[in-house]
């Protein structure tokens, strides 16, 4: 497809917010490993790849529930299964997981743009640092936010705000990119340009559907469709 400058820029951003799993990083396998683990650990049976791909997003307590109500059951209760997943997934935080081609050049000319760039995933937070820190080893991310026991997750609007304020970035001048309709709807509930990247876990008709601003095909469409000269 060709690209385009998202008709909600103006200009270009001076700092872009993206999401983590199946936007910057393909971390499936290692979502996928963790969590047959912890169901082997309860001896009920594992999911494939391709199943889990429609229970993430939401954080591991979702994830979690949906493993389970898949196999009808109820027991082992949700919490358990929860705490044994996060339990694997801070020994194992990046591991079978990749970073999607051509990802590192853009976040290297954003850098070089001067836009400043941060992180906000549903992930749990001591995890999405530890994978950030391994898959982008040398790129200095401004802020990198998790999801935090007792505070609010995407697509609260309160976590953008967090992010804007540690960036000291505007929200009219900040966009949010990411793959799924809770990146959407976060981007939405603060009134930020959002960029939907079909090469994620969910693909492009969902992203239109959820009312992206704007969705690109490949990492390397972004540099355009932010309105930055290379």
């Amino acid at each position: 497809m060709d690209t385009f400058q998202a008709s909600c820029l103006s200009e270009p951003p001076e700092a872009v917010i993206f999401d983590l799993d199946g936007t910057l990083i393909d971390s499936l396998p290692d979502i996928a490993a963790v969590s047959n683990a912890a169901l082997r650990s309860f001896d009920i049976a594992e999911h494939s790849e391709d199943e889990y791909r429609d229970m993430i997003g939401w954080g591991l307590g979702e994830l979690a529930r949906l493993a389970l109500e898949a196999h009808g059951l109820e027991r082992p209760c949700v919490d358990e299964l929860t705490q044994r997943i996060e339990e694997l997934y801070e020994q194992h935080p990046f591991e079978y997981g990749t970073v999607y081609e051509g990802v590192r050049e853009v976040l290297s000319q954003l850098e070089k743009a001067e836009v400043r760039c941060a992180v906000l995933t549903n992930k749990r937070h001591s995890v999405a640092v530890q994978a950030v820190a391994r898959a982008f080893p040398g790129v200095n991310f401004a802020y990198v936010r998790g999801d935090k026991a007792g505070l609010p997750r995407k697509p609260d609007p309160a976590t953008v705000r967090e992010v804007l304020e540690a960036l000291h970035a505007r929200a009219e001048r900040t966009v949010l990119v990411g793959d799924s309709d809770v990146d959407i709807r976060t981007a939405a509930h603060m009134e930020l340009c959002s960029i939907g990247v079909a090469w994620g876990y969910r693909g492009r008709k969902h992203l239109i559907e959820a009312g992206a601003d704007l969705v690109i095909d490949r990492p390397d469409e972004l540099i355009a469709a932010l309105g930055i000269q290379t």
